[in-house]
């Protein structure tokens, strides 16, 4: 595979704008729970949905991938099944400097 090498100023940039994308994204469906929940129960409603939401937030990184796979039925690929993916997957935890291949 090819090296390539990313200008620090254009990765700085992307950065920022995923960072403002992912608040923009995160406020706006926490303004729609609290509409959502005002026009539904009130101001009950409201608090109840915009701290459910929050939580929600705060749980759902810690959601552990074997409970994913069960939630959807997946099974893992095994090596034989794709090995261009695990070749693409090694190339890209050698270009990040893993210690080990995820």
């Amino acid at each position: 595979m090819n090296q390539t090498s990313i200008d620090p100023s254009v990765w700085k940039k992307h950065t920022w704008q995923n960072r403002f994308q992912s608040l923009l994204l995160i406020s706006l469906m926490g303004a729609f729970l609290a509409l959502l929940g005002w026009l539904l129960w009130g101001i009950y409603g409201l608090i109840i949905l915009l701290i459910s939401g929050g939580l929600f937030i705060l749980i759902s990184p810690t959601a552990s991938p074997a409970l994913v796979m069960r939630l959807y039925r997946a099974k893992a690929l095994t090596y034989q099944q794709a090995p261009t993916h695990y070749a693409i997957l090694q190339a890209l935890a050698q270009r990040a400097k893993l210690s080990k291949v995820p």
